[in-house]
């Protein structure tokens, strides 16, 4: 059963797409045009208003990263278990006393992971940011990452 199917059984009543973001969008550093060009733009020209993003680990990272660079185009975020990010930026955050006291320095345009946790360090509820909600387990392996969001 894939995803749709597992939605479906419970009955909500939703239009959904599965989008193919393989790793290799990721590595080509193509996967925010892709899914724009692929998924939401095709869905906006269908005249959907309202479209909610939902990922898990990597396509979690995937939905926050296009939030970044889209936030106007998405309603909601539904993350399980996002990857967000290497270990030590993780632990650099965390020992910064968490995402709001953290100051990176020369933050490089090529440095995705850091610039994904800048625009986290300014979301909250006065922002034109969509909605997030967060799922994750406190034994799995981005929990510390997770509890930092």
């Amino acid at each position: 059963m894939d995803s749709i199917d597992a939605v479906r059984q419970y009955g909500i009543s939703a239009d959904m797409i599965a989008a193919d973001m393989h790793f290799g969008y990721y590595i080509r550093r193509t996967a925010v045009e892709r899914l724009r060009h692929d998924t939401i733009l095709p869905a906006q020209r269908k005249g959907y208003c309202e479209i909610d993003l939902v990922g898990i680990s990597l396509g979690g990272f995937g939905a926050l990263f296009y939030a970044v660079h889209h936030p106007a185009e998405i309603a909601r975020l539904f993350l399980l278990a996002p990857y967000l990010g290497q270990q030590p930026l993780i632990r650099e955050i965390s020992t910064a006393g968490g995402a709001k006291k953290w100051n990176p320095l020369n933050v490089a345009d090529s440095d995705y992971q850091r610039k994904l946790w800048l625009w986290l360090k300014r979301y909250d509820n006065q922002c034109a940011c969509p909605s997030l909600y967060l799922g994750y387990g406190l034994q799995h392996k981005f929990a510390s990452a997770n509890q930092l969001l």
